[in-house]
């Protein structure tokens, strides 16, 4: 007899019945979930931070690396290298950070510049003190395997150590 009690009961609550309980008890929950998301969530800044540099730094101590220029004004800098053609495809933007795409460029450009004899250095050597530059800058701090991806089209010792 409880099995048929039990049946005429599902019988009662079939179809749109069932489908409105289920509604039901699933927005009971929805409260329980959101609370139990916003404690893992945190408001302050992520977990782990890459250190950004701009252009306009990168300039500063790429020219006084190169013996280009000694100054810390970024514009001067970026100017003094423009000039010899050592400047990203797009031209120097002094808050823009540094990327994987910029270096390759400054590096093509820096090596077409040695070459055309604009430094007073060689190119290799002049490749070295970009890559000393970046070595002190850190500029992709925490992240791998993005400057041997952007190495220069004509030389292959460029930033062989990273």
């Amino acid at each position: 007899m409880v099995c048929s009690e039990r049946d005429s009961v599902m019988k009662s609550l079939c179809g749109k019945e069932m489908k409105a309980c289920i509604i039901i008890l699933s927005l009971l929950f929805i409260p329980a979930v959101i609370y139990a998301q916003s404690e893992q969530m945190n408001p302050g800044a992520p977990p782990v931070g890459q250190p950004l540099v701009s252009e306009g730094s990168f300039a500063v101590e790429l020219a006084s690396a190169l013996a280009v220029e000694n100054t810390d004004d970024e514009v001067e800098a970026e100017s003094q290298l423009g000039e010899l053609g050592i400047a990203p495809r797009n031209g120097w933007i002094a808050d823009y950070p540094v990327t994987p795409d910029i270096i390759s460029e400054l590096q093509n450009a820096l090596a077409d510049a040695a070459d055309a004899g604009k430094l007073s250095i060689g190119k290799d050597e002049a490749l070295k003190a970009m890559n000393d530059v970046m070595i002190f800058l850190h500029p992709f701090e925490g992240r791998t395997g993005l400057i041997s991806e952007s190495r220069p089209r004509s030389s292959s010792t460029a930033l062989s150590s990273w």
